[in-house]
């Protein structure tokens, strides 16, 4: 037998004991009426009416207390309360607290309307243990309260032998047997109260909509496993449907049912790239030497006793404060380089080649405060001390975004750091804005000039702090020294500076001076660089003076008052105003004192501009008829990339000759030509984004790309392709490239670096093999054998185009001159030629009047 029968056995032994038990608590009830009625007033017996609740007062009701609601107001049965001690106060404010926290799941929701309108300041909870169907007993009302307490006084003074239906059963006088059947009483169980749930699981409910369609599918049994042979049929209207035969015989029919048509059908496409797969396997047998061969050396007297001298202990002792610092930097020797390379040469070595013919990674260094928020916008080393360079970081943000997250008084920062120690940077640059430019003076590298977003140009003195980055300054002096947050010594005039901003700023060379009037003159006595130009999105290119005006004592008292010395206005005849994105001079200081490209100097310049057009212009400005100066014009404007312009670079060995890219295109021009000698497009994905010259080799440039990859460019080698493509950052965007030469750890030779910045913040320092430093013979001369030769190629080429247009405009211009009665001739003796034509091939009788067929 299963449990619940065993259950409902023993309920049905027990229904007779109950109901005289019941009987008996009646009765029992009567008696202590009675007496109650006879001993009390009516005010007393007004006090103490009982409810419908089992005979509770009025406002007294079973309730029910979960374990974690117990828990939670300290109200646990066997614990807080019991059978000897039922009662608990608990204070209103409590439930009420548990009514904004736990809401509908809280225990007291059920009788929340009660307490928000109870009238004290403690609600009475009496355990009950089931007596009236819950584990509890609340009292909803003060009155209720009172009329509890009172009743249970009584019965006994203090609650025990208050029965289910509240008669006067003294828990002295109760007998072992009444407690059980008192215990085994069937319970009675609640009414139910929504509180809502019911709704959200109708809501939650499938419920289908459309109206049931009806299906009767049968065979007869024969049919069961019989073949089926399906051919086409044709339904007509006088077709009986269903079909009185369980199977329709169709014979086959003489034309076959035209076909449907898609009138309209949607599709998707997506342009993907092309992808294959393949597979190779090698058998790779292990390395193993066929024999070897070896003998022990020993010390000989006679190398012992030199070992023992003097003189070369004292030598050493001398020499070891020499090269403590290689041995404590295991710089001794480059364990990496190639000796068999160093004593062939670098003749008849090509980049193909497996000796030193990648990029490697010389060091890699990012500022962990920044995260990913800002990315690298400008680098440059410093002129003098090896190893030292400052990073310029923007924010990664577009424009929207900028203007609602971005605090105006929150300011920007440029680091200096040293290549020794990349740990942290040696010294800290503030400035109004996000720094877009930055270079370091090339004669004096204590002054530092930056290019900020919000147009300004300002200018650092880092003369104090410079000793910091020196290789032989200790540390423990650093305190006294303020390296961090430098504010700039002089800003620029907001109103006369730049309205966009600042994407390009180079240092003038120190032998030239421009004047007021853009005139590029040579001053012998001038030996330091103390001008630079900019150029912005504002239609203006300005060139910036460090030396103060006359009538100004300090360079300093300049600040926000410091305006530009001369404008180039740029313009254009079809664009009007041009937003410049970057401009590149004749020459620059750098390739004049390495004697790279000759020492002339001009003030031609070249503007790449957003829409992708390279305009030529001088900063000369020429005399208008009545002897004032005009605005500069344009020389050539020339519309080179598709896309939006980004870089454009002079070669520093033949400074007629550039680079530019922008969009997705890369283009080498000549100042002779329109048209570029050499194109190149990449795909969007991977963009290029940065250029840099090599400053070893003339035939060699590195482009960077939008997927954090370096494309090297060897003319030597190769004209249609890149030689090599390493990976830097991918697939971090790249962000700029800056090339460089220090010397080598051990003094032995100059090292060649690639300076890279990404968009997270990181600067990726990737060392050039000696294949791209060392250049081959005569490679000046080849690269001006192909200049040559392109440039004959492009202006053959717009000859012939000139040409053509030429024939074209004179067949035009002969076909004007043409009359009505020449057309006419012209016309029927076509016709005439066409009928013959007709009849000689026998498409037409000889005296049909129409031509046609």
């Amino acid at each position: 037998m299963s449990k619940d029968g065993e259950e409902e056995k023993k309920d049905a032994e027990e229904q007779p004991l109950n109901q005289n038990d019941e009987s008996e608590d009646s009765k029992a009830k009567g008696n202590s009426a009675e007496n109650d009625q006879e001993g009390t007033d009516g005010k007393e017996g007004n006090e103490g009416d009982e409810g419908d609740e089992g005979g509770l007062p009025n406002g007294v009701k079973p309730f029910f207390v979960t374990s974690a609601t117990q828990e939670l107001f300290e109200c646990v049965v066997d614990e807080h309360v019991s059978v000897e001690n039922p009662f608990k106060y608990i204070p209103l404010e409590k439930i009420k607290e548990d009514f904004i926290m736990r809401a509908a799941v809280s225990d007291f929701s059920a009788v929340k309307a009660e307490l928000q309108a109870y009238d004290g300041e403690e609600v009475l909870l009496v355990f009950d243990d089931f007596e009236h169907g819950e584990n509890f007993l609340i009292c909803l009302t003060e009155a209720a309260k009172e009329a509890y307490l009172k009743s249970l006084q009584r019965t006994g003074g203090d609650g025990d032998g208050v029965g289910e239906e509240g008669g006067d059963i003294i828990a002295g006088e109760q007998t072992e047997e009444e407690e059980v059947l008192l215990l085994k009483k069937k319970r009675l169980p609640r009414d139910w109260v929504s509180l809502g749930s019911e709704k959200e699981i109708e809501e939650s409910q499938f419920k289908p909509t459309r109206k049931k369609m009806c299906f009767l599918l049968s065979r007869k049994r024969r049919l069961f496993g019989a073949p089926v042979s399906f051919a086409d049929d044709v339904v007509r209207e006088e077709a009986e449907f269903p079909p009185a035969a369980e199977y329709k015989s169709q014979k086959p029919l003489e034309d076959a049912p035209p076909p449907i048509h898609k009138l309209l059908v949607d599709a998707s496409v997506q342009a993907i790239k092309e992808t294959s797969s393949s597979t190779s396997q090698t058998t790779w047998f292990p390395k193993k030497n066929m024999g070897a061969q070896w003998e022990p050396q020993y010390i000989t007297k006679e190398q012992q006793t030199a070992l023992d001298e003097e003189d070369l202990n004292e030598c050493i002792v001398n020499a070891y404060e020499k090269i403590k610092r290689s041995l404590q930097t295991n710089s001794v020797i480059d364990v990496y380089s190639d000796d068999f390379l160093r004593l062939r040469g670098t003749k008849g070595i090509s980049v193909s080649s497996k000796a030193e013919s990648s990029l490697k990674d010389y060091q890699t260094f990012k500022y962990m405060a920044y995260g990913k928020h800002r990315g690298v916008s400008s680098i440059d080393f410093h002129p003098t001390i090896s190893g030292v360079v400052v990073v310029a970081y923007e924010k990664n943000m577009s424009f929207e975004r900028r203007v609602k997250e971005v605090d105006p008084r929150e300011k920007s920062q440029a680091l200096i750091w040293s290549l020794v120690d990349p740990v942290m940077p040696k010294i800290t640059l503030l400035a109004p804005d996000d720094i877009l430019s930055i270079a370091f003076c090339p004669t004096n590298p204590a002054y530092i000039a930056g290019g900020l977003r919000n147009g300004q140009v300002v200018f650092w003195d880092i003369d104090k702090a410079a000793q910091v980055l020196n290789p032989a300054f200790h540390e423990s002096t650093k305190n006294e020294i303020e390296v961090d947050n430098l504010v700039p010594i002089v800003k620029s005039n907001i109103e006369t500076g730049h309205r966009a901003g600042v994407t390009f700023l180079e240092w003038l060379p120190a032998p030239f001076d421009v004047d007021d009037s853009g005139r590029v003159r040579e001053e012998v006595n001038i030996r330091n660089c103390n001008q630079f130009i900019t150029c912005s999105a504002d239609g203006l290119a300005l060139v910036w003076d460090i030396r103060p005006p006359e009538d100004i004592a300090t360079f300093k008292s300049l600040d926000l008052n410091w305006n530009p010395h001369m404008q180039v206005y740029l313009t254009s005849e079809g664009s009007g105003v041009v937003l410049a994105q970057g401009l590149c001079l004749y020459q620059s200081h750098s390739n004049m004192a390495a004697h790279r490209g000759g020492d002339d100097m001009n003030g031609k310049l070249i503007i790449i501009t957003q829409s992708g057009q390279l305009i030529h212009i001088s900063m000369e400005r020429p005399k208008a008829d009545g002897g004032k100066l005009a605005v500069q014009k344009p020389t050539a404007v020339v519309s080179a990339h598709g896309g939006e312009g980004v870089k454009v670079k002079r070669s520093p060995f033949m400074p007629e000759l550039y680079l530019s890219i922008g969009g997705t295109t890369m283009t080498l021009w000549h100042e002779k030509c329109t048209k570029p000698l050499m194109s190149y497009t990449y795909s969007n994905a991977s963009r290029p984004v940065a250029l840099e010259w090599s400053l070893q080799r003339p035939c060699v440039w590195f482009v960077g790309r939008f997927d954090g990859f370096i494309d090297t460019w060897d003319l030597c080698d190769s004209s249609y392709r890149p030689i090599l493509s390493n990976s830097v950052s991918a697939p971090t965007q790249l962000t700029c490239i800056h090339a460089s030469e220090m010397p080598t750890p051990t003094d032995q030779g100059m090292l060649s670096l690639l300076s890279t910045g990404d968009n997270n913040g990181t600067v990726h320092m990737v060392e050039l093999p000696s294949t791209l430093v060392n250049p081959s013979d005569n490679e000046d001369q080849l690269l001006k054998h192909f200049v040559e030769r392109e440039i004959e190629r492009v202006e053959k080429g717009t000859a012939t185009t000139i040409s053509s247009l030429k024939m074209k405009k004179h067949f035009l211009e002969g076909l004007e001159e043409v009359s009505s009665a020449d057309i006419a001739r012209i016309t029927k003796d076509f016709e005439k030629m066409e009928n013959d034509f007709l009849i000689t091939m026998g498409l037409k009788e000889e005296n049909a009047d129409d031509i046609g067929f």
